[in-house]
């Protein structure tokens, strides 16, 4: 019977996954872990788990773990391999970035003979939901994908469990760290230190921050600007700090003001907006109503047309480039699955009108 410990363990493991202890998707206990649970070698694990990749009813992901297939019915091999379609999933197409991210994202793709399918979230949960689903179920080779409501705890996290597992994808804007997910972000930290550090440098101490609440690159450029301010040791105002939606971003700066920012225009000599968009509606705010300072240094992120027309200093993205990047790295796990593909990009201070 000791020849055969390997099959108990692979017995168990099946009853398991058939019971629902393990899910689809879930990630089964180490080679260490169940070795010590049943006082077995590991080599004996080894055997009981290739038993079931066979039955293709476990996964390995290099460096990740071992994992529950879906449905428990065996997979095609590999997953969407003779597809040449990519699914994109963006949050909102009014973006003033998403052309020129799709445009860098698509001429990579179509020089290596692949089309993409392209769905918004319009920053709703459900829709993100339906599109995750169509992407799953459906023949993709692989998926660019801008998580809806990044910062906020993740509803549809069953679903990016399974497309981690069954699917090669990347991240844009966002990182699910609990997940083998490879990303592609902007450096939305590091770009807010280097402009709050560059303010602070012009002698602006009072600089007002205004940060997305529901979305990463929001929470991460607030991160950014204290670190900047710990870094001069100077205190961190909470009265500076503002959050948003992404749904308030248009009425923000408008009538009826809140108070706190009215106090914050009045008391600052420099506000970083979330992007050149509310930068704009700032500024256009700020035209109309002569209460308050016309000297306010008003900076964004994207540097797009607004802040090369208007002169606001920005922290670059790289757009076009951007999607390039995004492209390139998921056609490299395409190939190789198991690669983390995750890139962040240098943030780059472009100054105007200080």
């Amino acid at each position: 019977m000791m020849r055969f410990k390997y099959t108990h363990l692979a017995t168990w493991l099946k009853e398991q996954i058939k019971s629902g202890t393990y899910k689809d998707g879930d990630r089964i206990p180490t080679e260490i872990e169940l070795a010590a649970q049943f006082g077995v070698s590991r080599d004996t694990v080894r055997k009981a788990i290739s038993v079931l990749e066979k039955e293709s009813l476990l996964r390995k992901i290099k460096g990740s773990g071992t994992y529950v297939r879906t449905s428990l019915k065996p997979a095609p091999s590999p997953v969407g391999r003779d597809s040449r379609r990519i699914g994109i999933l963006m949050n909102d197409i009014d973006s003033y970035i998403f052309p020129s991210i799709v445009k860098g994202i698509n001429s990579v793709l179509n020089k290596e003979g692949y089309t993409s399918v392209i769905q918004f979230t319009n920053n709703c949960i459900s829709q993100e939901y339906n599109a995750l689903k169509n992407f799953l179920e459906g023949d993709f080779a692989g998926l660019i994908i801008e998580p809806t409501k990044s910062a906020l705890p993740q509803l549809n996290y069953d679903l990016y469990q399974k497309i981690a597992h069954t699917k090669p994808a990347v991240l844009i804007h966002a990182k699910l760290p609990t997940l083998p997910l490879s990303s592609i972000t902007m450096g939305d930290e590091a770009g807010s230190m280097k402009l709050a550090e560059f303010l602070l440098e012009n002698g602006h101490r009072d600089t007002a921050i205004f940060c997305k609440s529901d979305e990463q690159t929001g929470t991460s450029r607030y991160l950014g600007y204290v670190k900047a301010y710990q870094k001069a040791g100077l205190p961190i105002i909470d009265q500076n700090i503002f959050w948003f939606a992404s749904e308030n971003l248009p009425d923000v700066f408008s009538d009826p003001l809140d108070p706190k920012i009215g106090k914050a225009l009045t008391s600052c000599s420099a506000i970083i907006c979330h992007d050149d968009r509310l930068a704009h509606s700032l500024r256009k705010y700020l035209q109309s109503h002569s209460e308050y300072p016309g000297d306010i240094v008003i900076c964004g992120f994207d540097n797009s047309e607004i802040s090369e027309e208007q002169k606001f200093t920005s922290i670059a993205h790289p757009k076009e480039q951007f999607g390039e990047y995004a492209a390139m790295r998921l056609l490299e796990k395409i190939k190789d699955p198991s690669l983390d593909v995750s890139f962040d990009f240098n943030p780059k201070l472009i100054v105007r009108n200080i």
